[in-house]
């Protein structure tokens, strides 16, 4: 844990002196993710998705599978502020100095942007895989029951909720912990922009994230008392700038002792 120490008291002295513009950076990011939930709700509302009591009507299926495609397509495209974000605390790591236009550098420039956005998408269509890999279970014995019903009685189905709440949870918690490998990728992506696409999810970039996927476990777990504050969420407002910077400085490390040793 001395390691993990050192990595959070760097980021802290990085932020000392740039709180404002990192909660500024934080803010547009939220911005972006609450207008994309606001696109939905809009759309689900000016087409009657739902009926008055709430249930989705059976000819609105079809509607609502298109609304969320959309939304998700959007979400793609406005993704390269994720790596704005990203490179605002990288960036902020490395000078001691944090640029807000950093936030939206990903936007300028046609190509960059493409680049990005595919960059987002595999990420994307990886993290989901990650969550269907670890949810198999869950989904298997909801399968079952649905074909046996293996929870015939009351009682049983009390076992039954509890049971699918236990699997659901560590089947969430399990993809989010395995996704954390994907956060070296990201951060070499901003060091390293000028790479193709191939170069992040070549053999060399997959070996190292899995290599180093353990170093993220511990620093976020550290983090796990802060985290569950953010419930209660203006503590988010301290929290996410702290973790992110934490992690970005932990990124920085790692790319530079990998450059050194020349696996990078």
């Amino acid at each position: 844990m001395k390691i993990e120490k050192t990595i959070r008291k760097q980021a802290k002295n990085k932020l000392e002196n740039n709180w404002v513009s990192a909660v500024s950076a934080l803010f547009v990011l939220f911005g972006f993710a609450v207008a994309l939930i606001l696109l939905f709700e809009s759309l689900i509302n000016i087409f009657k998705v739902y009926d008055i009591n709430g249930e989705l009507k059976e000819s609105s299926v079809a509607t609502l599978t298109i609304i969320s495609i959309f939304t998700v397509a959007t979400g793609v495209l406005i993704s390269p502020v994720k790596n704005g974000f990203l490179k605002y605390f990288y960036c902020l790591s490395n000078t001691g100095e944090g640029d807000l236009r950093s936030v939206f550098y990903f936007f300028f420039r046609s190509k960059r942007y493409i680049k990005t956005v595919l960059f987002n998408l595999i990420i994307f269509c990886i993290s989901i895989l990650n969550m269907l890999i670890t949810l198999l279970p869950y989904g298997i014995l909801k399968i079952i029951d649905n074909s046996v019903d293996i929870f015939p009685t009351v009682e049983a189905e009390q076992v039954g909720y509890i049971i699918y709440s236990i699997l659901f949870g560590i089947g969430i918690t399990a993809g989010i912990v395995l996704s954390l490998r994907l956060i070296f990728v990201e951060f070499l992506y901003i060091d390293k922009e000028n790479k193709g696409i191939g170069y992040f999810f070549g053999k060399k970039a997959i070996k190292l994230s899995i290599k180093h996927h353990k170093d993220y476990i511990i620093l976020v777990f550290t983090f796990l008392p802060w985290i569950m504050l953010c419930f209660f969420v203006l503590p988010a407002l301290y929290v996410i700038p702290y973790l992110t910077e934490s992690l970005a400085t932990s990124s920085k490390w790692l790319i530079k002792l990998n450059k050194d040793g020349q696996n990078l």
